[in-house]
C-alpha cells in the first residue's frame, strides 16, 4: 500500500521515437500541460498508432506496490473534436444531477459522489427538472478535459408546462425564436455543448405546428454558436400534440427526429421497438440513444448491476445507448466501497461501450480524481481534510487491471499532486524479469521527438531490488529504452 516511507522518484527520457515516461509531450511543448483526450476517430495517415500502440507500466524483477503519479494538468477547453468516434458507430449518453457538484471551488464533501469512466461515454447530459439547467462548471471542465461534449436541460412539465409552451410556442416564430437564439447564446456563453429537450406536457395544435420549426431553429443556432454542438429530442410528445411514450422511433414522433440532432428513446422498451427503430432511423442509427434507466423503474430489460443485458440488446441492433441515473451505485448502494461499487457497475458495461484512445498531445496526469481526504503537493502533504472539486480531476488510465499478476486501483492515501495515484500492486512470478499493465492506447500520428517523464514511489520490503518503467510502443517501432532514474528530495 502506498503512504509508506518510499521516496518518490522520477524517469525521463526524450529522442525521435517514443519511449517511457509519464509525462509525455512534444520536446519544444510548454512546461504548462493541458490534458486533452478522448475516443479517436477513424485511423489516419502516417505513423498512426493503432491497436498495439500502447502505453504501460512495467515492473522489473520481484514482487512490489508502487504508486504511480505523473505531472497536472489542467484544462477549461471545450471538447476536443477529435473525441468523437465515427457517425456511423453507436454512441454512449450519460444524464446525471447531483447538486454537490455545484460549487465552482469545490467543497469539503467528505466520500462524495465521483464520476471518473469518461473513456466510456461520448456525451455528458446534466439533467434537472428545472426548466432551463445549466451544467455546472466542474462538470463541464472534468468532461472537457476528457473530450466528452456536455448538454444541458431545456425541460417544461405538467401545468405550468403548458403554459411555458403556450407562451413561447403559440405565440409564433418571434416567440420561439427568441427562445432558441437565447438558449443557444447560453451555451456558448457557459462553454457548454447544446441541449437536451425534453417537453413533457400536452400541447394545442398551434403550439405543436410550431415545435418541430423551433427544433430546426434551435439546431441551427446550436451548431452556429458553439462548434460541434448538439440538440436532443426527448421520445415524449407525438406530432398530434399528445403526451404518449413511445419507447422507439415511429411515424408519429419522427418529424421530432429529423428536425435535431438525436432521439432519446424512452426506457420501457422491448426488442421488438428496437427492430423497428432501427428500420426506420436507416442511415442514422446511431442517432438514436435508447434510454436505460439504472433504477429499472417501471417494465425494463436490466437495471441495476444487470444494465449491460440492456446494452447487449442496443448493441444487436447498432443504437446508441442513453443511460439514465448511473448515480444509483451511490445513492442506492451508499457511500461504502463506492470505488470498487463504481467500477464494478461499469466494468459490466464495457464489453458495450468502447474505451477511447487518446489522439491528441500533450498528456499529462497524475491521476487525481478530483477528491481525497488530503491534498498533497510535489508528494508531500499540503492540506489535511476532505475536499471534492471535478474541475480538479485529471485524467484516469483507460485500462484498469483487476485481474493478472499487476492490479491497479486508486491510492487516496498518498499522491504527487491532488488526492490520489495510482496504485500497482502485484507480484513477479519466478523465472520471468519483467511484468506490465496497460495504462492508455493512442490513435495519432507519432511526432519527430518526445519527451516522456514518469514519477513514482515504490514501496513493500525489497523496493530497492526492482525498477519502475513506462513502455511506449508504436506500431512500427522497436523495444523502448528506459530513462535515467533519479530520486526526488
Amino acid at each position: 500500500a502506498a503512504g509508506g516511507p518510499g521516496r518518490w522518484c522520477a524517469t525521463t527520457c526524450g529522442g525521435d521515437t517514443w519511449r517511457t515516461g509519464g509525462c509525455c509531450r512534444p520536446r519544444d511543448a510548454a512546461a504548462g500541460c493541458s490534458v486533452p483526450a478522448g475516443c479517436a476517430p477513424s485511423p489516419r495517415p502516417g505513423r498512426a498508432v493503432r491497436s498495439a500502440g500502447l502505453l504501460r507500466a512495467g515492473v522489473h524483477r520481484g514482487g512490489s506496490a508502487a504508486a504511480l503519479p505523473g505531472s497536472r494538468g489542467v484544462s477549461q477547453a471545450p471538447a476536443q473534436p477529435c473525441s468523437w468516434p465515427p457517425a456511423s458507430l453507436p454512441h454512449c449518453l450519460t444524464l446525471f444531477s447531483f447538486l454537490c457538484c455545484r460549487f465552482i471551488q469545490g467543497s469539503a464533501t467528505r466520500n462524495p459522489y465521483v464520476f471518473y469512466h469518461w473513456r466510456h461515454i461520448d456525451i455528458f447530459v446534466y439533467f434537472s427538472h428545472h426548466t432551463v439547467t445549466i451544467p455546472p462548471v466542474c462538470w463541464t471542465n472534468a468532461a472537457h478535459r476528457n473530450g466528452v461534449p456536455v448538454l444541458g436541460t431545456f425541460i417544461t412539465e405538467w401545468t405550468g408546462g403548458e403554459k411555458v409552451c403556450e407562451a413561447f410556442l403559440a405565440a409564433g416564430a418571434e416567440a420561439y425564436g427568441a427562445v432558441s437564439d437565447q438558449l443557444a447564446r447560453i451555451a456558448q456563453h457557459y462553454r457548454f455543448d447544446g441541449w437536451l429537450i425534453n417537453i413533457e406536457n400536452t400541447l394545442s395544435a398551434v403550439a405543436v405546428e410550431n415545435l418541430s420549426p423551433f427544433l430546426q431553429r434551435l439546431t441551427a443556432q446550436v451548431h452556429s454558436a458553439v462548434p460541434g454542438g448538439l440538440v436532443i429530442w426527448y421520445d415524449s410528445v407525438l406530432e398530434n400534440g399528445a403526451l404518449r411514450w413511445q419507447n422507439e422511433l415511429n411515424e408519429q414522433n419522427r418529424v421530432f427526429f429529423d428536425a435535431c440532432d438525436g432521439l432519446f428513446i424512452n426506457y420501457n422498451w422491448k426488442e421488438e421497438h428496437l427492430e423497428r427503430t432501427r428500420r426506420l432511423a436507416g442511415q442514422r442509427h446511431a442517432d438514436v440513444y435508447v434510454g436505460v434507466d439504472v433504477f429499472a423503474r417501471g417494465d425494463v430489460v436490466g437495471g441495476g448491476f444487470d444494465s449491460h443485458k440492456s446494452l447487449s440488446l442496443i448493441r444487436k441492433h447498432s443504437l446508441s445507448a442513453a443511460i439514465f441515473a448511473p448515480g444509483w451505485v451511490y445513492e442506492h448502494l451508499g457511500a461504502e466501497n463506492f470505488l470498487q461499487n463504481e467500477n464494478k457497475f461499469w466494468g459490466l458495461l464495457a464489453d458495450y461501450l468502447p474505451t477511447h484512445r487518446i489522439c491528441t498531445l500533450p498528456l499529462a496526469t497524475s491521476f487525481s480524481l478530483g477528491m481525497g481526504t488530503s491534498r498533497f503537493l510535489t508528494g508531500k502533504e499540503e492540506e489535511p481534510g476532505p475536499w471534492y472539486n471535478l474541475s480538479a480531476q485529471e485524467i484516469q488510465p483507460l485500462y484498469m487491471e483487476s485481474e493478472g499478476q499487476l492490479l491497479t486501483s486508486c491510492c487516496l492515501q498518498d499522491a504527487w499532486c491532488g488526492g490520489s495515484s495510482l496504485r500497482v500492486q502485484g507480484t513477479i512470478p519466478a523465472g520471468e524479469e519483467r511484468v506490465a499493465i496497460r495504462l492508455f492506447s493512442f490513435q495519432m500520428q507519432a511526432p519527430p521527438k518526445l519527451f516522456l517523464n514518469l514519477l513514482y514511489k515504490m514501496e513493500g520490503p525489497h523496493r530497492d531490488e526492482f525498477t519502475v518503467a513506462l513502455e511506449l510502443t508504436t506500431w512500427d517501432s522497436d523495444t523502448c529504452h528506459e530513462g535515467h532514474i533519479t530520486p526526488l528530495p
